[in-house]
């Protein structure tokens, strides 16, 4: 049974969030698309801009996904960086 002295202890309010202190967390950005021939825009890749386009990508439909920040950079990775402390489920099985 681990001990408190064991248990790692992050800043929640004031510190990097997990994601943001992972290596190689942001994949790489691509060639500017195509400006022609999406079914759907999603703008914003964040937590729900990303399962909104999964989902809509998944049902056969071209995607594009623009965002003023490279993935994994906004707000995101504080939220959900907390969020993961708490949940038992991952995010990617909640739409199950």
């Amino acid at each position: 049974m681990p001990t408190d002295a064991d248990t790692r202890k992050d800043d929640l309010r004031t510190g990097t969030p997990v994601w943001l202190r992972s290596p190689r967390i942001t994949p790489p950005a691509g060639p500017m698309p195509d400006r022609t021939g999406w079914d759907a825009v999603v703008v914003g890749a964040g937590t729900s801009g990303a399962l909104t386009a999964e989902a809509l990508s998944r049902a056969g439909g071209r995607v594009l996904v623009p965002d003023r920040r490279a993935a994994v950079r906004g707000s995101t990775p504080a939220s959900t960086a907390m969020i993961q402390h708490e949940i038992d489920v991952p995010l990617s099985r909640l739409i199950r």
